[in-house]
């Protein structure tokens, strides 16, 4: 039956000019272009919100693997370098121009190995609040953990500082940790909108990088 009615409709689309089957075969013809340029239209339109999302990435060195603390020696037989890498959303309210990750050993008691991160934002807009986050890999390219810095404080256009410190979970830690990934993750705006990362154009800037693009972990907070 299907082969009766396929043979029938494209009987119809071969009419000879002038007959009636051949008017009613030029309407579906114009109907079914009409189909495809909605389709191309669909896409052309996905492709420009996808490029809207892209990430702008800035690299740069982030000090020596090998390290000191109060005598004791980290990595030393290592002669690679820490790296900071910078991803911009080209839509967010918060731009992030510098990001330098140190290790040190304080806090109260006994004390503990510490991260401290120290950042540098240009606000576009008034702000009320943000967090910034910070993904750390190990010398494969292996995501760790996350370190979230959330300010909840207005913020004015302009440049401004921002530091966190976190205590590092597992001594074994400083030994892998080789990049820094900082990006800015939510601001919430002045009249109560809040803007997200997108995870799908984070993740392709992940990838082109080569590092591990799972990183949906719960955070730690500073």
């Amino acid at each position: 039956m299907f082969r009766k009615y396929r043979q029938h409709f494209f009987g119809i689309l071969s009419a000879t000019p002038g007959s009636t089957s051949a008017s009613f075969a030029r309407r579906i013809q114009l109907r079914l272009a009409g189909v495809v340029l909605l389709t191309t239209v669909g896409i052309v339109t996905t492709a420009n919100i996808a490029a809207a999302q892209e990430y702008e990435i800035t690299r740069s060195p982030d000090g020596s693997f090998a390290f000191s603390i109060l005598a004791v020696n980290f990595n030393e037989e290592s002669t690679l370098e820490r790296e900071s890498i910078l991803l911009n959303a080209s839509d967010s309210p918060i731009r992030l121009v510098g990001a330098s990750m140190t290790i040190d050993y304080g806090g109260e008691g006994r004390g503990r190995l510490r991260y401290n991160v120290a950042s540098q934002i240009e606000a576009n807009v008034f702000v009320m609040a943000l967090e910034l986050r910070h993904a750390l890999y190990d010398v494969f390219g292996n995501h760790m953990q996350n370190l979230s810095n959330t300010e909840t404080r207005n913020v004015e256009p302009g440049a401004l500082s921002l530091s966190g410190t976190w205590n590092i979970r597992q001594e074994n830690e400083v030994t892998e940790h080789l990049t820094t990934v900082s990006f800015v993750a939510q601001v919430r705006l002045s009249d109560g909108r809040v803007w997200n990362y997108n995870s799908d154009a984070l993740s392709a800037a992940l990838d082109s990088l080569e590092l591990d693009q799972d990183i949906d972990d719960d955070p730690g907070q500073n």
